[in-house]
């Protein structure tokens, strides 16, 4: 680490984690820097040993406020269907209440960083982070976005491991190389080690991911129907509460579609609906789970909402 970077992180820690935030966002499609995944929380880490647990708290509560609003700017249009104000103020504790994550992020860390047992870090804080994202997908309030692995989108080569531990698990193996990556650039005699304990966790997912491709040429897969159901309702008039019976009642038609049509036999074998297909939270609707449920039972395939 040369003494201008040491000296930026000791100067600057907040301003080096919410530019390392600033980029982790970057790095979801479409935005082209997923790659840096394995790398982009490593001077964040490294500005963190200067934070005592609460300023780092704050530092990447902060941070995340900043990298939320550039991933998530566009939810705006999205939901752009009441007045300005209250939208608008909907989207700011959204972010908010996502960049909480972040902080605690920071907090674990920090403390970690400070507990006389710090040879359990990269074993330990990789799973703390994981199960932040697993915390954060849970519950009425759950917003499964934003996963470290999501970076890796637009790299499927990376990406094959989640068939083995799932996406919480391949993001702990990038908090882990970012661990690594970070020891490495603090320096110290193990600093070659922990460089070389990096580039492993890259080339063994690497190297994983180019078998798993190139074996998924050779293996038979049984060919399967699959429906994606998108019924044509309004943006502005799908949230009105007058009109969710209609929203449904077209749903339940265009499903009749592909029960009808498709091959292999008369129906699909999955029929997939869209992201809010039911706009209303799907458990408070027993109804409608009852009629997804009659729709399953007469098609004989397995819907996905």
């Amino acid at each position: 680490m040369t003494p201008a970077f040491n000296a930026l992180l000791q100067r600057r820690p907040a301003g080096v984690i919410a530019a390392c935030t600033v980029l982790w966002a970057l790095g979801y499609p479409p935005f082209p820097l997923g790659i840096l995944g394995f790398a982009v929380l490593a001077p964040a880490m490294l500005a963190t040993r200067a934070l005592s647990p609460r300023r780092a708290f704050r530092a990447w509560f902060l941070a995340g406020l900043a990298g939320n609003a550039v991933m998530y700017w566009w939810i705006w249009h999205v939901v752009k269907v009441g007045p300005p104000l209250l939208v608008g103020g909907g989207v700011a504790l959204l972010i908010a209440f996502l960049s909480l994550f972040n902080g605690l992020t920071g907090l674990a860390l920090s403390a970690a960083q400070r507990s006389h047992r710090r040879r359990g870090l990269l074993v330990l804080f990789p799973a703390a982070f994981a199960g932040l994202e697993v915390l954060r997908a849970a519950g009425e309030l759950s917003f499964p976005w934003a996963n470290l692995a999501y970076a890796l989108g637009d790299w499927p080569v990376l990406f094959q491991s989640v068939s083995v531990w799932g996406v919480y698990g391949l993001t702990a193996a990038m908090v882990a190389a970012n661990l690594l990556l970070a020891e490495a650039l603090g320096g110290g005699p193990a600093a070659r080690l922990r460089f070389a304990g990096f580039a492993a966790i890259v080339l063994l997912l690497l190297a994983h991911g180019t078998a798993t491709l190139r074996g998924a040429n050779d293996t038979f897969a049984p060919r399967i129907g699959v429906a994606l159901v998108q019924p044509s309702i309004p943006q502005v008039r799908k949230w009105d509460e007058g009109y969710f019976r209609e929203v449904m009642a077209k749903t339940y038609r265009t499903l009749e579609g592909p029960a009808r049509d498709l091959a292999p036999v008369r129906g699909a074998d999955l029929i997939v609906l869209p992201e809010t297909a039911v706009p209303d939270f799907i458990g408070t609707r027993r109804e409608v789970t009852d009629s997804l449920r009659s729709v399953a039972a007469a098609t004989g395939a397995h819907v996905i909402v």
